[in-house]
């Protein structure tokens, strides 16, 4: 029982935590703060905390010789690339909009979990049909962008965010799943441990490739860095961090039949709230109908 409650806590902390992050791109763009320095700074303070929970009073192990890692540096790649784009997407279309765009992707995680995770269990499809449903419902206005001006550029952007969202909570799973085999029979601590230190490897490796970017980039296209650059990465990445870990450490015990739906859907509730009210996006009455379908959806898909 202290077991269960303790996942679910995770579970909840995961989806407030990633709910932070529409929320404070949105406010980074308000606020003047360079989105993509304060990204990069994101990633180095999460690596900071993956080594400062994943070095507590057990030996230091090698990433390199794990079977995890080509999967931990190709989710550090999606992970800076998802970031950028759905900061693009939140400035072009909302947070509402971008948060659903994001979490609808946990149709490609249920499915890809289901066809390479042995034990996961056979999604409910039915349910799922009627929680994409009610997620498309929510994104009625998705063709508009903030100003209320139809462009396809929107769709675009919101359909990349999907894929690369997918793929990265994908990623996520099958590297938890490899941790648990090698070594839940070991112990349960040492998995923990596993868990954070592929989280930091994952945002190490998320650092690295924004670096590379950052240095390509023609010289006078670079933006002077500033303090509240620096404080909102470290806010952002103290949010990612914890999102991504208890994210992965949810996983060990909840079904991605029943953890993705549920994690997601909650992240939409409270993306679509607080772009409604604190950003005053436009709503309508599908969006309103979208929403009390989606809970009675995730209600039937955790039964």
């Amino acid at each position: 029982m202290a077991i269960f409650v303790a996942v679910m806590i995770a579970l909840i902390f995961a989806t407030l935590a990633t709910s932070l992050f529409p929320i404070l791109l949105r406010l980074f763009q308000l606020k003047g703060v360079n989105c993509f320095y304060a990204i990069l700074v994101n990633y180095l303070t999460a690596f900071i905390w993956g080594c400062f929970l994943s070095f507590q009073g057990i030996g230091i192990r090698n990433p390199l010789q794990e079977e995890w890692m080509p999967l931990a540096i190709l989710a550090g790649l999606t992970f800076i690339i998802g970031m950028l784009v759905l900061d693009t997407c939140t400035a072009k279309a909302g947070v509402s909009i971008s948060t659903v765009s994001s979490r609808a992707s946990m149709v490609i995680s249920i499915i890809i979990s289901y066809l390479l995770v042995p034990g996961s269990a056979k999604p409910n499809w039915i349910a799922i049909l009627v929680v994409i449903l009610s997620l498309a419902m929510i994104v009625g206005v998705g063709k508009q962008s903030t100003a209320g001006v139809r462009t396809g550029g929107v769709i675009l952007w919101t359909a990349v965010v999907f894929v690369l969202f997918g793929i990265s909570n994908s990623l996520l799973k099958i590297i938890q799943y490899k941790i648990g085999v090698a070594y839940s029979p070991i112990a349960e601590s040492l998995v923990s441990y596993m868990n954070a230190l592929a989280t930091s490897v994952v945002f190490i490796f998320a650092l690295f490739f924004g670096m590379v970017m950052l240095l390509i980039k023609p010289a006078e296209k670079r933006k002077r860095l500033q303090g509240k650059d620096i404080v909102g990465g470290v806010i952002f990445g103290t949010a990612n961090f914890f999102a991504t870990f208890l994210l992965i450490e949810a996983m060990k015990s909840i079904d991605s039949a029943i953890l993705f739906p549920a994690h997601n859907a909650g992240i939409v509730a409270i993306g679509a709230i607080v772009g409604w009210t604190a950003f005053k996006e436009p709503r309508n009455w599908m969006q309103i109908a979208g929403m009390i379908l989606a809970t009675g959806a995730i209600v039937w898909l955790c039964i």
